[in-house]
């Protein structure tokens, strides 16, 4: 049976793992709570995350940011006046459409690469309505997607702060401190998870674009012109080696100009071909092909897709999304974008303070950033569409198993005591466990099958269970994966 936005946020709801936010006052649009599935998936997560690229290296350390900040950062970042998406009003019933969303979901076509004259071009050619009532379009405008607010009693410009689109601009505005108080020296990397906030147009696929999400973020900072600065200085021969042999599913800007179809391309002839132009793009691309495989994400229904000019952001030189085949299309998972020293020479210019630092040959220089960035509600629905499976059983029934790795399965152990009788000495076990700091569950309720597929929904890889043997209690220790049972004591 295959799984669709509708099925997985009803799964999503029914077994605590997501849930629709304000509810009981009819909802809140684009926003989502986490339930207690929910949250030890996303905590499983981001600690997965962090051990690989943070815990794991010797040039990455981590921050933490405030969600508030000033306005001069985003002035000073281009996002006040770039950080737009095209909106468009019915003019009869007013409601509000994201400009190339809605002509992507009616005409069928790509819609990343149209400017706003183009976009209304275009609706008024096609002669689209509103998809409500039918009526009349107005043009598509301009629409800014920061949320403000604000700060103390008085209002005034100067009291604006901004809730923050993404965590990367407090990493540039906090990068002089940390490099001042690590002592780092290039390449080095500040990583920060946590949430962001955008006032977008149409929220919509559930997890996939939302007002407020969270991001896992890294800002790589280099001496383009320093040899030392090089992957072949800076990682293991082995390492590379292996990332050069690396073949992924390619669909680069020219391809997409050209109407040609992905291909099949290793990392050696993307970076010799100057298909990738800056190898550390090339270097945590497949960094992130080895930690979404860590975590049980098919790469065979991944490609990486390079940004054509027409899409670029304002910041970036070369930008190339991982996306996931999902049913509706490939769609961004993971970004990683050529920052150059954009980012930095824009703060710099606004504050009237130096973020220059000395290179490794005692030169200042603004250094140049390599940014992979992805958002944490992408990759719960990627783990979704990819590991829920559900089937009919024997008896015709459907049944689900949620295939996740046990290293970020929410639950790690379920103890089931087979009748009630043994309820005391499996509730003893089960306090036990308790202990080892993890999560756990005890379930009485109900026949052992079904608390056995009750387990498989939400992708517990262990229980254990216990009988009567003879004169004795004998505990049974059960993979649900491989339905493998064997005794404990």
């Amino acid at each position: 049976m295959k799984n669709t936005i509708t099925s997985i946020q009803s799964f999503c709801k029914e077994k605590g793992f997501v849930f629709p936010n304000s509810l009981i006052y009819g909802g809140l649009s684009g926003v989502w709570d986490f339930g207690p599935l929910g949250i030890e998936l996303k905590n499983n997560i981001k600690s997965s995350w962090w051990n690989f690229f943070v815990n794991s290296s010797e040039n990455i350390i981590g921050m933490e940011s405030s969600i508030l900040s000033k306005k001069q950062i985003w002035d000073a970042s281009g996002h006040t006046q770039n950080f737009v998406d095209a909106i468009i009003k019915c003019k009869k019933c007013k409601s509000n459409y994201r400009a190339d969303h809605l002509i992507n979901d009616i005409l069928k076509i790509p819609t990343d690469n149209l400017d706003l004259n183009e976009l209304n071009e275009l609706i008024k050619k096609q002669n689209i309505k509103c998809q409500k009532c039918k009526g009349d379009l107005d043009k598509a405008k301009p629409f800014n997607l920061l949320f403000q607010t604000k700060i103390g009693p008085e209002q005034s410009k100067e009291s604006i702060a901004i809730m923050r689109p993404e965590t990367a601009q407090l990493i540039f505005t906090n990068f002089k401190l940390i490099q001042n108080t690590t002592r780092k020296k290039l390449p080095f990397g500040i990583a920060q998870i946590g949430s962001a906030y955008r006032n977008e147009i149409s929220p919509r696929n559930f997890l996939f674009r939302c007002r407020e999400f969270e991001q896992m973020e890294i800002e790589f900072f280099i001496d383009k012109n320093d040899e030392k600065c090089r992957l072949e200085y800076t990682k293991d021969k082995k390492e590379i080696t292996q990332m050069l042999n690396q073949k992924i599913l390619v669909y680069t800007a020219d391809m997409q100009e050209k109407n040609k179809k992905e291909q099949e391309l290793d990392f050696n002839y993307l970076i010799k071909n100057k298909i990738i132009k800056q190898e550390y793009i090339a270097y945590w691309i497949w960094q992130y092909y080895v930690w979404l495989n860590k975590i049980g994400i098919d790469l065979k229904k991944l490609r990486i897709r390079e940004h054509t000019k027409q899409e670029l952001s304002h910041y970036s030189v070369q930008t190339f999304d991982i996306e996931y085949n999902f049913p509706f299309g490939f769609k961004e998972i993971i970004g990683v974008a050529d920052r150059g020293n954009y980012d930095l020479s824009q703060h710099q210019k606004f504050s009237g303070q130096k973020q220059e630092i000395l290179n490794n040959n005692e030169k200042k220089i603004i250094p140049y950033c390599i940014e992979p960035s992805c958002g944490i509600g992408r990759i719960i629905l990627t783990l979704l569409f990819d590991n829920l499976e559900t089937f009919k059983d024997k008896q015709g029934q459907d049944y689900t198993i949620f295939h996740l790795k046990p290293f970020i399965a929410p639950v790690k152990i379920a103890v089931l005591p087979l009748i009630k009788k043994l309820s005391t000495k499996a509730r003893e076990v089960y306090k036990k466990l308790l202990n080892q700091n993890i999560c756990i569950q005890y379930d009485e309720a109900g026949s052992i099958g079904r608390r056995y597929a009750r387990q498989d929904e939400i992708g517990t890889p262990y229980c254990r269970y216990f009988f009567n043997y003879i004169a004795g209690i004998v505990v049974y220790y059960a993979c649900l994966f491989c339905k493998q049972q064997c005794s404990v004591f």
